[in-house]
């Protein structure tokens, strides 16, 4: 059973260039950052009710955002619901050839 929508990824070229719409625009801020060393990737999330979105900036030309970026331009990476069961749900999405 899914729960919510935990949050959304937005890939964005520029961190600091793509907050300032989402802050002086829109009036939402980033509640804390996070730097993915393994994924060469760091991120900002921004609460949204229940839910965060989470920006996406590479931090290396070789990483899997900047090569999204390169492929497909900025925009929603991913989409992570929250789940009750997070290993039976992957063992259903594996039965079913995922």
């Amino acid at each position: 059973m899914y729960k919510k929508v935990d949050h959304i990824g937005i890939a964005v070229p520029n961190l600091k260039d793509a907050l300032k719409f989402y802050e002086e625009v829109l009036g939402i801020h980033p509640d804390h950052f996070e730097q993915v060393e393994d994924q060469k990737v760091r991120t900002a999330f921004i609460p949204v009710g229940e839910t965060h979105l989470e920006l996406l900036e590479p931090t290396s030309p070789d990483s899997p955002i900047a090569k999204f970026i390169d492929k497909r331009g900025p925009g929603i990476h991913h989409v992570a619901l929250g789940v009750e069961n997070i290993e039976g749900k992957l063992a259903e999405y594996k039965a079913k050839g995922a």
